[in-house]
């Protein structure tokens, strides 16, 4: 590809703010573009003696104002690094994004002919470009074997099918790659967004967000250096139209990402990533995340501790009937007539799931001194090897115990686990909690067998359809949410938390701390399943 019309091969000296800089940056030597090439992900993995040698391939151009730089429909043969001046990504229906210093295109274009889905324009001032054709790169690679090599680890996740496109069938990496993201020849969407390099340009829409989880998030972003919009609203189909603008969306466990959800970030707004700042995902559509290239990653483990001494707290309150008898004192009412509790030390208690948070209940429960039953489908290897506990059948946990804690996730085996078949296999009186997911709970079923007495108590951090009311003030209305209006009628030997099992100080730290390294894994390359928190199948 020949610079178009306009574009000027003798570079000189861009307007930044520091004159040396930008004198070195316009200069085009192969030192200068080597230290551009270290902030591209693309050749970040390279030795600074072989960026030296790529440094040497690529040609400095300069480019007016309004200067088409790629027009709709060509098939470029070259890869080009933004270092002064903004480039206007341009559809037929309009402008789309807009391109700054260090954000990169067409990289693809060194494997195979890829069509450019949108124009790219000079948009205001004269642009330095550092270019390289891939004749050039080639020739490269023919040279130095060792720097194909060293790309590697960065083809790996931008690009796949790289090394295909390498032999004998040009294209294919380009076809193969239509998700990639920094690279504008695809037509999946708007455009495959080339991620600014400098974080502080890389925006994160967080969703639903609440102050106390925003102090977290500001404090250890400190380390990161993001752009982040909080926004009170949930992400829903209704209010995917704030997420314009953003790089990637931060979600919560209310947040629905939908298949419609998910073709707007992908296809309207050239987003590739959505991080749930919890282990939960059951409100996200991740066959369709999938199919559009879409990256999903959560936070599996952020304090299993804060979940299970939750769990622990409100076992001991309804056993104890602190909730109820707090109440009668603040009305003067000391006599103790209905408050009569029972020992936990002796007693059987049920744990329904022993991943972390169900493993960490377990302590909590020997150290009571209570018998445990365990049961799961993956047995826990410390556990097992634990001679107080034991893992038995359901409906032998059902029977036997005297306690049982849910800490199970939801799948399809799992919903509705708690129904009016295993509520019958309970001992009468039994004590139910659950802190892991609404729907393990058939509710209709839970408050029939707490009306005939079968279930003595229940505490629940989730109930099915919480996220019409959970981490909002409903005060001033009615709640209309029939199932938890109703149970709210139990007041002695019912407990509803609105979802704050996981609300430590340390808690909200490592879920602020987790969810912007995963951020930041996606900012540096990483894509799919290669994420280390990802839930993609892909």
């Amino acid at each position: 590809m020949t610079p178009p019309p306009n574009v000027m091969t003798e570079s000189s000296a861009p307007a930044t703010a520091d004159p040396k800089q930008a004198a070195q940056l316009a200069s085009g030597t192969p030192a200068a573009i080597a230290q551009v090439l270290a902030r591209n992900p693309y050749f970040s993995s390279l030795t600074d003696a072989q960026r030296m040698q790529v440094a040497g391939a690529f040609e400095p151009v300069k480019v007016a104002e309004g200067t088409r730089v790629i027009t709709e429909g060509q098939t470029p043969e070259v890869f080009m690094i933004l270092v002064h001046g903004d480039l206007d990504v341009i559809a037929a229906n309009g402008k789309r994004a807009t391109l700054h210093p260090y954000d990169y295109l067409g990289f693809k274009n060194l494997f195979g002919d890829a069509r450019a889905a949108h124009s790219i324009v000079a948009a205001n001032r004269t642009c330095l470009l550092y270019q390289l054709h891939r004749a050039k790169f080639t020739a490269v690679l023919r040279e130095h074997p060792d720097v194909m090599m060293g790309m590697l680890p960065a083809l790996a996740t931008h690009v796949p099918d790289s090394m295909d496109a390498l032999s004998s069938k040009p294209g294919k990496a380009a076809a193969a790659a239509a998700t990639t993201a920094g690279d504008t020849s695809t037509s999946t969407s708007p455009i495959d967004r080339a991620l600014p390099a400098d974080p502080a340009r890389f925006v994160v829409k967080v969703f639903d967000a609440k102050h106390y989880q925003i102090k977290y998030f500001e404090e250890q972003n400190a380390a990161f250096g993001y752009h982040l919009d909080f926004i009170e609203s949930k992400l829903t189909p209704e209010t995917v139209h704030l997420c314009e603008g953003a790089h990637a969306v931060c979600t919560f466990v209310h947040d629905s990402v939908t298949r419609e959800v998910a073709d707007t970030l992908a296809h309207k707004y050239g987003i590739r990533l959505v991080a749930f700042r919890c282990a939960g995902f059951d409100a996200c559509d991740v066959k369709a995340c999938d199919e559009m290239g879409v990256s999903v990653v959560r936070v599996p483990s952020y304090s299993p501790a804060a979940i299970a001494e939750h769990a622990a707290a409100m076992m001991l309150a309804l056993n104890r009937k602190l909730n109820w008898a707090s109440a009668r004192v603040h009305t003067g009412d000391f006599s103790l007539d209905g408050l009569v509790g029972f020992d936990i030390k002796g007693k059987t208690i049920g744990v329904i799931g022993t991943g972390k948070i169900g493993a960490c209940f377990v302590q909590i429960a020997l150290g009571f001194g209570a018998k445990v039953l365990c049961h799961d489908v993956y047995k826990n290897p410390a556990l097992l090897a634990n001679p107080q506990v034991q893992y038995v059948e359901m409906d032998t946990l059902l029977a036997q115990s005297d306690i049982i804690s849910l800490h199970a996730p939801l799948l399809p085996d799992t919903f509705h686990l708690i129904n009016a078949t295993t509520l019958a296999k309970m001992k009468p009186g039994v004590m139910i909690l659950n802190t892991s997911r609404g729907p393990l709970v058939d509710t209709p079923a839970l408050i029939e067998a707490l009306k005939t007495g079968q279930v003595g108590a229940c505490g629940l951090d989730v109930v099915e359809g919480e996220q019409t009311l959970f981490y909002e003030n409903h005060s001033d209305k009615v709640v209309t949410n029939d199932n938890i209006a109703r149970l709210l009628a139990f007041q002695q030997n019912v407990i509803i938390t609105a979802h704050q099992a996981y609300l430590t100080q340390e808690a909200l730290r490592e879920i602020a701390t987790t969810t912007l390294r995963n951020i930041s894994e996606f900012h540096q390359g990483k894509r799919m399943k290669a994420l280390g928190n990802s839930v993609n199948s892909v």
